[in-house]
């Protein structure tokens, strides 16, 4: 059965191994990491200095100003008003269950959706102390919606005997 093979063959299948090809691979597996490190070197990739450097150099975020605050709060009030009210009104009229869980799980998506872009604005306005005292009415605006919010959410756990909505 060996005799149609060519020596070579039959040489690595009776376990014998080619002592250059070990050679030339014990090589190549030092001399790769090696040649990339000493290319990313001379690129200047790997010094610590110019990573924080850059780190240093980013921009800190501007201070909100007026029609951003506005634009942001309109739209967690729209989420809230728009979706997240409508179905939860809707799974509340509801009497399939199918379609009171979708509603639910709608409900709950658009609640946590507005919620999150209202902490998102919070804390923006909040990172700047200066723009803390300029928005302090929409400081208490937020707080109030986030209220809103937080009771609707409840109102989905509520509602949703089994938790297959995911509402918090």
């Amino acid at each position: 059965m060996t005799r149609g093979i060519r020596p070579e063959a039959r040489a690595l299948l009776s376990g014998q191994v080619d002592s250059t090809d070990l050679i030339v691979g014990i090589i190549l597996l030092v001399a790769v990491p090696v040649a990339s490190l000493a290319a990313a070197a001379m690129l200047g990739l790997t010094t610590q200095e110019k990573k924080t450097e850059v780190r240093e150099r980013v921009v800190p975020e501007p201070a909100p100003d007026q029609e951003e605050v506005d634009m942001r709060f309109r739209n967690a009030q729209e989420i809230y008003m728009q979706n997240a009210k409508p179905y939860l009104d809707s799974a509340q009229r509801e009497s399939d269950s199918a379609i009171r869980l979708h509603l639910l799980k709608w409900a709950a998506a658009s609640l946590r959706k507005a919620d999150s872009t209202l902490v998102e604005l919070e804390g923006l306005i909040r990172r700047h102390s200066d723009s803390e005292a300029i928005f302090q009415a929409y400081l208490a605006q937020i707080s109030q919606l986030r209220g809103d919010v937080q009771k609707d959410l409840a109102k989905v756990k509520e509602l949703d005997i089994l938790g297959l909505t995911g509402a918090r």
